[in-house]
């Protein structure tokens, strides 16, 4: 079996672009499929029939920035920025040309062009039936996978709906348990950290409203708290069980323990779709609006006993969650793996 080995710019025809749509010009709905860098298939709709690109023959799309690549085997409109076509030579098969750029693709150099790299690459392909063999091998894979992705979707999808549903039984059936927030908590403004007292690591977690921003040399509260995103990304929880401090755009939780479990708490602003309170040209939560709120207070006896089905619910979806990520990566790690046996199998011919 006789392999070939061309530089990149050799392995491709020139393809010429009719149309490049501006972001701003995608529409929801319309006739023509707009194709473009970001990592969905389809990015938006376009109208003007004048500008398709017909595609005769399957071609590749690369993201110049991005490093999306993309089988397209249909008409489209192409997207303004970074978008570069590949159409592969009549020797090789576009699928194929496809799945090895899948493991010769350059690593990200950030918002860079990525283009200019892939033209340094040399690509060694076999005869087209033995190229077709191949993809079949592939493709047959790549359905294998797709059908245990769409079981685990359904399955986090169907988990999900359980933590919902298990939500709204236990937090909002019994009026004659309903008591306003503020009767069982206290929502505390954090405050602005002092440069003399920040640290680079090693310190107090000092939080903002997505996360730990920076580190303290002391503490703001010995914790367990909630912490709450007050602005920007506001209505963000976090659940903290040590000392730290909480910065001025949250607000932390100071409970009545004799009243509330702070798991349950948090359950329970979990379900209040905190980001939907958000007012204003900045957009903030404003604590009255908070406390206002009325919640379903059963004994604490009975909030362990919801947190525990709601913690096991949550360890599931997580453990769905795992098993996406692992299937992604092995997805990869098999393409790599096949068409490296394959392309050593041809050269040892």
């Amino acid at each position: 079996m006789s392999w070939k080995t061309l530089p990149f710019e050799e392995c491709i025809e020139k393809a010429k672009i009719p149309y490049k749509l501006p972001k701003k010009n995608y529409k929801e709905k319309g006739n023509f499929p707009v194709i473009s860098q970001e990592s969905n298939l389809i990015s938006g709709y376009h109208n003007n029939k004048e500008h398709i690109f017909n595609v005769d023959k399957p071609v590749i799309v690369f993201g110049d920035h991005t490093r999306v690549l993309k089988y397209i085997d249909f008409n489209f409109v192409c997207g303004a920025n970074g978008v570069k076509i590949i159409k592969p030579i009549s020797e090789i098969d576009t699928k194929f040309f496809y799945y090895v750029l899948n493991i010769l693709v350059p690593s990200s150099k950030g918002y860079a062009r990525h283009y200019k790299l892939l033209k340094d690459l040399k690509i060694s392909f076999p005869p087209l039936t033995e190229q077709q063999r191949i993809v079949a091998k592939l493709d047959a894979v790549f359905t294998e996978i797709d059908t245990l992705n769409q079981i685990n979707s359904i399955r986090k999808a169907e988990l999900i709906k359980f933590k919902r549903a298990l939500l709204m039984k236990t937090l909002s059936i019994e009026k004659s348990n309903l008591v306003r927030l503020d009767d069982v908590c206290e929502l505390i403004y954090g405050k602005p950290l002092d440069k003399i007292d920040r640290l680079e690591n090693d310190g107090v977690p000092a939080y903002g409203a997505n996360g730990i921003k920076t580190y303290s040399t002391k503490a703001l509260s010995d914790g367990p708290s909630i912490i709450i995103g007050r602005k920007g990304s506001a209505g963000e929880l976090k659940k903290v069980s040590s000392a730290f401090w909480a910065l001025d755009v949250t607000y932390y939780t100071k409970i009545n323990h004799k009243l509330i479990d702070l798991d349950f708490l948090y359950y329970t602003l979990s379900n209040m779709n905190l980001p939907s309170m958000a007012k204003g040209v900045k957009p903030g939560i404003n604590r009255n609006d908070v406390y206002k709120r009325m919640i379903y207070l059963p004994s604490l006896v009975e909030q362990k006993r919801i947190v525990s089905l709601l913690d096991a619910s949550y360890k599931e979806i997580e453990t769905v969650n795992d098993s996406l990520f692992k299937l992604k990566n092995n997805c990869q790690t098999l393409i790599t793996a096949i068409l490296s046996q394959e392309l050593q199998s041809g050269e040892a011919a």
